[in-house]
C-alpha cells in the first residue's frame, strides 16, 4: 500500500504546472462545449447519455472552475455526439480570440 501512495505522490509532484496559454485553451474549450450545448438545446445529463458518458465526466469538462483539462480523444467523442468533426468544433471563432 505504500508503495500506491509514492507512486500517487510522485504523479502529482511531477505533473507540469498549466501555464496561463494552457488555462486560457482549457476554458476555451469548456465554453465551446458549452455553446454546444446550448446550440443543440441539450442539457449536461443528456449529452452524458447520449455519448455514453458519465454525468460527473460532463461536469468537470464544462465547469470552468475546475482545474482538469480534457483530452482530444474525449473532444472528438464529444464531437461525434454532436454530429460535427474537431475541425468544426476548433473553427469556431471563440478559438480566434486572444
Amino acid at each position: 500500500m505504500d508503495y500506491i501512495k509514492i507512486l500517487i505522490l510522485t504523479y502529482y509532484c511531477f505533473m507540469a504546472k498549466l501555464t496561463t496559454k494552457d488555462i486560457e485553451l482549457k476554458n476555451k474549450i469548456k465554453s465551446r462545449i458549452n455553446l454546444l450545448l446550448k446550440e443543440k438545446g441539450i442539457n449536461q445529463s443528456e449529452l452524458a447519455s447520449l455519448s455514453l458518458k458519465d454525468r460527473q465526466a460532463i461536469n468537470r469538462w464544462t465547469n470552468l472552475n475546475n482545474t482538469r483539462g480534457i483530452t482530444i480523444y474525449t473532444i472528438g467523442e464529444i464531437c461525434e455526439t454532436f454530429h460535427i468533426n474537431l475541425k468544426e468544433f476548433f473553427d469556431h471563432p471563440i478559438f480566434n480570440t486572444q
